[in-house]
């Protein structure tokens, strides 16, 4: 039922768009909710690349099915966004119970 469930979704998606979908969100896509069943079933379901609501940074040992995601705080205005996005970009070693310092600009 899921398989089928991911690809009828895929194919009435291609068609309203008139195109393709080469990504998948999962919906919820917290550890609880997704397994390597459905990533398997997402990647037979020809599709290129699917995001998870795990938060973090992706490299190269993340598998193109299981990608992170950062997201939005409640509230959080978009300039404070963009200042934590660069921070886990430049400054992704996080050592507790210190600030640390590093250029983002």
């Amino acid at each position: 039922v899921l398989e089928s469930e991911i690809k009828k979704s895929r194919d009435i998606i291609c068609n309203k768009l008139s195109g393709t979908c080469n990504y998948f969100a999962y919906p919820f896509g917290i550890k609880e909710t997704v397994d390597n069943n459905l990533f398997k079933l997402v990647k037979k379901s020809g599709y290129d690349a699917a995001f998870t609501s795990f938060s973090g940074l992706n490299n190269d040992n993340n598998s193109i099915y299981q990608l992170k995601r950062i997201a939005p705080l409640g509230g959080e205005s978009i300039e404070n966004f963009l200042i934590r996005v660069r921070l886990l970009l430049f400054c992704p070693l996080r050592v507790p119970m210190r600030v640390k310092v590093c250029r983002i600009w």
